[in-house]
Order: C-alpha cells, then sequence, then structure tokens
C-alpha cells in the first residue's frame, strides 16, 4: 500500500472520529500534528489507535500510539507494520 492510499484511508478514519473533519479533510496532509493541527484530544488518540489496527490489521503496544505526533508518524508506523506481511510466503504442509 502506498503512502497516498494510507493517507486516504487515514482522512477516512479521521472523518469517523470526528465529522468536524469532513468539510477539511483535504487540508489532513503528512505535515499535520495530530494534537497540536488537528487537534486531536487523547480519547481521539485511543480511538485513532484503534481504528489503525482494525483498518490495517496490525497491532500496536499499549503506549505506541502516544508517540504519534504526525500524520506523517502514523503513516511510516503503518508502512513499518504492513510492508512485510504480503511478501511472506505461505508455509507449506
Amino acid at each position: 500500500m502506498s503512502r497516498a492510499e494510507i493517507l486516504e484511508k487515514l482522512k477516512e478514519i479521521a472523518v469517523k472520529m470526528d465529522n468536524r473533519f469532513a468539510d477539511s479533510v483535504s487540508d489532513i496532509s503528512e505535515e499535520k500534528e495530530l494534537l497540536k493541527d488537528l487537534g486531536f484530544s487523547s480519547m481521539q488518540m485511543l480511538f485513532l489507535a484503534v481504528m489503525l489496527e482494525e483498518t490495517f490489521h496490525i497491532k500496536l503496544g499499549r503506549i505506541e500510539y502516544l508517540q504519534l505526533a504526525t500524520v506523517g508518524d502514523v503513516i511510516d508506523l503503518v508502512e513499518s507494520r504492513t510492508s512485510g506481511s504480503q511478501a511472506e510466503p505461505e508455509a507449506s504442509s
């Protein structure tokens, strides 16, 4: 999955989290800070972690989501967790 595809999924997640993003979803870019620029609350950060796990089929550590500062950080995390999952060969019996 490309960075642009991940960003589009993140925009969808943002709108699901808070409808106020529906009008400004085009303003969400990799440079935006989750807390400062987008105004995420601590509860929204937790919800983001849950949505990331569900959407991208990844598992985050207990406080790993708290280390995410920007949208780019989220994309980097998703890329690092999903990059090898599609390339792994199936185990043969």
